[in-house]
């Protein structure tokens, strides 16, 4: 299996609300999308988050390239500084402490 990890670094505080307005509708895709086994997000401030585990690479690909998330990366650059992401796998899923360490790796 895959685990994608994502770190989202805002530009500033306002821009939580449409993140959240993006979060919402990528959740919802997510939940009739084949493949993604687990979804977890954590926020705050700035900083947020977002673990993903997959079946396979391909299913992976699809959602990243459709729907609300191809929406919301076309967002990117106007609500966030930075964001980082990492791929691996595994059939495990890190703490939120270990998971965030693999990012700053990044």
């Amino acid at each position: 299996m895959i685990l994608s990890l994502t770190k989202i670094t805002l530009k500033n505080y306002f821009n939580i609300i449409p993140l959240l307005g993006h979060s919402s509708r990528i959740i919802n895709q997510l939940r009739h999308i084949d493949g993604c086994k687990l979804l977890k997000t954590r926020g705050f401030g700035k900083d947020w988050y977002t673990m993903t585990l997959w079946e396979d690479e391909l299913k992976m690909m699809r959602f990243l390239k459709s729907g609300a998330h191809a929406e919301a990366m076309k967002d990117t650059a106007k609500l966030a500084s930075a964001v980082a992401s990492k791929r691996i796998e595994t059939d495990t899923v890190p703490s939120w402490k270990e998971a965030k360490n693999m990012l700053k790796s990044v």
